[in-house]
């Protein structure tokens, strides 16, 4: 009988993971298709960082940057032969998180190489970011 049981214990735990899944995923999948809400969102969460990649995008020598690093301060070294912007943690503690959360929205990739995180940004985050 304890067999019997836990066999539809699992079942009916295994049909609650799949419905949980298909619940987020749809709800993931609705929220892909309004970027601009997704981006008010993570605004709210650091209005500086948003504000400022808005200047330096609007400036016509950056309109083709696309990629950005992180680093802890400005007394760090930072080497790239790309054209990048470069923020520092010193200056926004929640940035790695606020580029994981890029990451997640579908907005940004992450390309780093080494130690130095880079993300590079999609043009759906470039399109979003202008309408904000």
């Amino acid at each position: 009988m304890s067999g019997w049981l836990t066999h539809t214990a699992t079942f009916l735990l295994g049909v609650a993971v799949g419905a949980a899944f298909f619940i987020l995923k749809a709800k993931r999948d609705r929220d892909a298709r309004n970027p601009r809400k997704i981006l008010k969102q993570l605004y709210r969460q650091s209005p500086r960082f948003f504000d400022e990649l808005k200047l330096e995008l609007d400036r016509p020598e950056f309109k083709g940057v696309r990629e950005f690093a992180i680093l802890e301060s400005s007394r760090a070294t930072f080497v790239s032969e790309d054209l990048r912007f470069v923020y520092y943690e010193e200056d926004m503690p929640d940035l790695k998180s606020l580029a994981v959360a890029l990451e997640d929205s579908g907005f940004a990739d992450d390309v780093t190489r080494g130690r130095t995180p880079i993300f590079r940004l999609r043009e759906n985050f470039i399109d979003a970011l202008k309408a904000l």
